[in-house]
């Protein structure tokens, strides 16, 4: 088995740990905190440290030789990521390192390490007191990402962290970062990040739509319509998939 491991400088006092990691996988002390597509464990490092791994499950064939050989792993690209958008000016925990193993020329695992960071994200919206608050930064962020040309193909409410500071503000923080698109010009392109902000009602969508158009120094009442059709849109896609699917699944 080969492993491939980076780690920032600031945290090469955790090689050790890290190396471990690759070698055994997760320390069994460590808490899951979400199971899906992916797992992601949080454990404390001897130095202190509070920190997330992000288990990337292994990949199917072809895409276990695919990240081996002709693209980046999500793990690598989770951290190449984080780095460019904290140089940029936005939050997004702090990355820690990068881990891949392969054996036989395909990945088997890989997993990305970043500091935890104790905040809310914005699903369960309606629930949630602080909305009236922290809505207008989170779409001033999205604002801030398009201008720097930035497209978050992974952005949606689950993966917008926001922290209320002593000051009564609010800190906004991006996670899940392994797609994503630097350089992009596109307005077209950039606006269907729109299609994804569905905060638990077609109301806070457009509220959502208006707040990024005068965040980006567009017409509000264009972008908050154009939330509501990129939503609808990408509802109308996903119901199409899922009768292709059963229609697949009928077939076979």
């Amino acid at each position: 088995m080969k492993t491939t491991i980076r780690i920032i400088p600031q945290y090469e006092h955790l090689r050790p740990l890290i190396e471990e990691l690759a070698q055994k996988g997760p320390d069994p002390t460590a808490s899951v905190i979400y199971e899906g597509r992916n797992r992601i464990l949080t454990m404390q490092a001897p130095s202190g440290e509070l920190l997330n791994i992000k288990d990337f499950h292994c990949p199917r064939f072809p895409n276990n030789y695919i990240y081996t050989h002709l693209r980046d792993s999500k793990a690598k690209r989770s951290l190449e990521n984080a780095v460019k958008l904290i140089e940029m000016g936005f939050d997004s925990p702090d990355p820690i390192a990068y881990v891949e193993c392969t054996e036989h020329g395909r990945l088997t695992r890989s997993y990305y390490i970043c500091l935890h960071v104790e905040a809310n994200d914005m699903r369960l919206w309606l629930e949630n007191p602080l909305k009236a608050a922290a809505v207008p930064g989170a779409a001033q962020t999205l604002a801030r990402l398009h201008a720097h040309g930035v497209f978050h193909k992974d952005f949606s409410p689950g993966n917008i962290m926001f922290q209320q500071q002593s000051d009564g503000s609010f800190r906004y923080y991006l996670i899940d970062l392994n797609r994503m698109a630097f350089g992009v010009k596109s307005r077209s392109r950039l606006l269907r990040n729109l299609a994804a902000i569905y905060i638990e009602s077609p109301e806070e969508t457009a509220r959502f739509g208006q707040l990024y158009g005068e965040a980006a120094g567009l017409d509000p009442d264009f972008t908050g319509t154009e939330a509501l059709r990129q939503l609808q849109a990408r509802n109308n896609r996903k119901k199409r998939l899922k009768v292709l699917k059963q229609i697949f699944k009928f077939k076979r």
